[in-house]
């Protein structure tokens, strides 16, 4: 499986994603916006899923501290972000060190294009955290060439992103 995090302070997208190597398509299984608990309860599914030496691999949003420029914003705070970047890196490891790969945020403007449909945004302008974690995880798909396009993502029902 391909899962695919936005982690964040309040909220985390999560999508998750079966490949199949033959066909050069991938599945959508999960796209939902979960909280740190119920992504633990994700992985620890997955954990059951695994087989043998079988591993994941977690495409993560990175995220760093400016303390420049938002020095003030990160007084006092509990970077539940990082926290929740901490806990998909203990998990890849726990799942046979599957690879973790760190996205930069900023390719979710060609992702976006890439993907070719409408992006709701929340009130505060952002992009809704599961659909970034989609994102992340259709534009990895796209520029390791196990996909030629988000066509070649089988949806589920939630063609509506």
């Amino acid at each position: 499986m391909i899962f695919a995090i936005d982690p964040g302070d309040v909220r985390i997208g999560f999508a998750a994603f079966t490949y199949d190597a033959e066909r050069r398509k991938a599945d959508l299984r999960i796209k939902q916006i979960v909280d740190l608990p119920t992504l633990y309860q994700m992985f620890t599914l997955a954990e059951g899923m695994l087989q043998g030496d079988q591993r994941h691999t977690f495409i993560v949003e990175n995220f760093r501290t400016d303390t420049q420029v938002r020095g003030v914003t990160f007084q006092w705070n509990e970077m539940l972000t990082s926290q929740c970047i901490g806990a998909v890196k203990y998990a890849a490891y726990r799942l046979n060190d599957s690879p973790v790969i760190m996205q930069e945020p900023r390719i979710l403007a060609m992702g976006r294009k890439w993907c070719d449909f409408p992006v709701p945004k929340n009130p505060n302008g952002h992009i809704k955290d599961d659909t970034s974690a989609y994102i992340h995880g259709a534009h990895w798909m796209i520029s390791k060439g196990m996909i030629d396009n988000v066509d070649d993502i089988l949806k589920f029902g939630q063609e509506s992103m």
